[in-house]
């Protein structure tokens, strides 16, 4: 039966131990259980194992940790901003490694549920499938233990990796209410990566907003059944927010570049589509689509349908936020689902597109945009699975990096996050589409571009199109409307 803790420190001191593995939940601050994570850094215990979707924050639970020397490897999908991880890491403090999100959420649904191993088309032809990723440096930046090659195996003619179960002592997750008997509900995208850990750990210890009495639950509207959960836990602090964007003009859609390149993205959506938006200029092309286009907009976190940022306060809600961890709205018809079904939808090929950035395309759609080894790594998140899933990629990124060197080349310098899956090439000079034989053609240029200044700008041959035209450009759209507030 379950257990009720007094605290977050009881329950901590009675299952996490220096040594252990512990799976943490939450998407960066949503549905993340800082008070267990909080007193596992006041307990003492080190030498952990943390396996997180996230690398969350300097100023999280989860960061603390790290830079208190508390772990001693993390197994995660995307450390975004918090570069102390890669830093400490390189330094020989912290084993690291990078996952696909997709990937990570079944390796950890699959521990729940006793399947040992399973296939994948994400990570095909990558380091994360051929292995040499270092994992452990020494403290004079040797390499002294790198990912192992993994197993391949051909289904229907398609490319296909092998990845194993993964499971842990103890799972610290965030839930919004819990009955006296165990069974959990989350709100909105809160439940992410919490639900599935729950499963896959010896003990799952939940940090819950209410506890009610049995029956106060609705059996139909619980998602995690008692028999997952072992603890439980009254929050002892306010949820952190989220990255607080409210609709009106950011700092993004004030750089004109950027806005080109949101407003021709936005022209690819198509009406009654579901359609997936990464971080960046991707979830900026978000707000630039076509007023009255009726699509579905997917985020990896567990959102499908996801509305502009809140217009005030008042519509501000901690538990709802985007892939990029920024506050966000719903629109009417939308769902909130946990990191495994969210990823369901991705990689069973469900939705019609993906925007992503990158810092490198081929000319035959080679991307590459999760880690410059040696220098720098913010991870791959969900890309990896948006890649090899066999929808639509559209990449949106400016045409040169800030020191002015081309990002679209012949080949491909960096790690690559998949092979000739790239469609359409969107950035602040020129459109390309791209052929995964032919190599890129010339489709549009932006105002006051001319084909020479692409060309200098790009390190590979492309062709011209017969009739190369005016950067398409998205006008009437909800970005008007934030430009006014």
């Amino acid at each position: 039966m379950v257990i009720e803790y007094d605290s977050c420190l009881e329950a901590v001191l009675n299952n996490v131990h220096s040594g252990c593995s512990v799976m943490v939940g939450g998407f960066g601050h949503c549905g993340s259980p800082e008070g267990l994570l909080a007193q596992v850094l006041q307990s003492g215990a080190e030498g952990l194992t943390l396996i997180s979707g996230t690398g969350g924050s300097p100023d999280s639970g989860l960061g603390r940790l790290i830079s208190r020397r508390r772990v001693q490897s993390l197994l995660t999908t995307y450390i975004g901003a918090n570069r102390e991880i890669y830093q400490r890491h390189l330094l020989g403090q912290l084993e690291l490694q990078l996952l696909p999100q997709g990937t990570f959420a079944e390796r950890i649904r699959a521990g729940g549920s006793g399947l040992a191993a399973f296939y994948t088309r994400a990570g095909v032809g990558t380091a994360i499938a051929n292995g040499g990723v270092p994992l452990r440096y020494g403290p004079d930046g040797g390499v002294l233990e790198v990912t192992a090659a993994k197993e391949t195996r051909l289904f229907d003619g398609v490319e296909h990796v092998l990845e194993t179960a993964l499971k842990a002592d103890v799972a610290l997750v965030k839930a919004w209410r819990a009955d006296r008997a165990g069974n959990l509900q989350f709100r909105m995208s809160a439940n992410n990566f919490n639900g599935i850990m729950c499963q896959a750990a010896r003990v799952a210890i939940a940090e819950v907003e209410e506890i009610v009495d049995c029956g106060q639950l609705p059996a139909d509207q619980i998602h995690v059944p008692s028999v997952f959960v072992q603890g439980l836990v009254l929050a002892e602090k306010q949820r952190p927010e989220a990255r607080r964007v409210l609709k009106r003009a950011t700092s993004r859609q004030q750089q004109p570049a950027l806005m080109t390149i949101a407003r021709r993205v936005a022209a690819e959506f198509k009406a009654d589509s579901f359609a997936n938006v990464g971080l960046g200029i991707p979830m900026l092309a978000a707000s630039c689509v076509p007023r009255g286009l009726n699509v579905f907009l997917h985020s990896e976190n567990g959102v499908l349908g996801l509305g502009p940022y809140p217009s005030s306060e008042a519509d501000f809600d901690p538990d709802l936020i985007n892939a990029s961890r920024e506050s966000v709205t719903l629109r009417p018809g939308a769902v909130c689902f946990d990191s495994a079904t969210s990823f369901a939808i991705v990689s069973g090929g469900h939705l019609s597109m993906t925007v992503l950035g990158a810092t490198q395309v081929s000319q035959f759609g080679d991307i590459a945009n999760w880690i410059i080894p040696g220098a720098a790594a913010v991870g791959m998140g969900g890309a990896m699975e948006l890649v090899s899933c066999g929808i639509r990629v559209v990449v949106a990124m400016r045409h040169c990096t800030v020191n002015g060197q081309p990002k679209i080349l012949s080949s491909c310098t960096l790690p690559l996050t998949g092979r000739r899956c790239v469609d359409l090439i969107v950035t602040d000079l020129a459109v390309f589409s791209v052929d995964k034989n032919r190599g890129l053609t010339l489709l549009e240029l932006a105002d006051g571009v001319t084909v020479s200044q692409v060309a200098a700008c790009t390190d590979c041959h492309f062709a011209i199109s017969d009739s190369v035209q005016p950067m398409k450009q998205v006008v009437d759209c909800t970005t008007s409307e934030l430009a006014r507030v």
